[in-house]
């Protein structure tokens, strides 16, 4: 999916743009632990223990339940998959801005 199809279906869902972009990062690491659980040859039970889950959390998280997690909870369990989350910020409205 692109950017601008994400980050519209985000915005349409979200009844405010700080929701939105919520939303839209919580998606993100998400999908990323998904992807990363998805290549270990695991049972789910294991999974769940390597991440320091319950089963029905880790399975709440390979459904896509988004609105389970909060982004600190799934940054932990990131961390927990070893994975490394870099966050990049951007100021909008000067980007807006700079082409005037």
């Amino acid at each position: 999916m692109n950017a601008e199809i994400e980050s519209s279906i985000w915005n349409t869902i979200a009844s405010t743009a700080q929701e939105a972009t919520s939303l839209k990062i919580r998606s993100a690491v998400l999908c990323e632990i998904r992807k990363e659980v998805g290549t270990w040859q695991l049972s789910q039970k294991e999974a769940a223990r390597r991440l320091g889950l319950i089963r029905q959390r880790l399975n709440d998280l390979l459904r896509e339940k988004l609105n389970k997690f909060s982004l600190d909870e799934l940054v932990n369990i990131a961390a927990s998959a070893q994975l490394k989350i870099e966050i990049t910020i951007l100021n909008t409205s000067r980007t807006s801005h700079s082409s005037e």
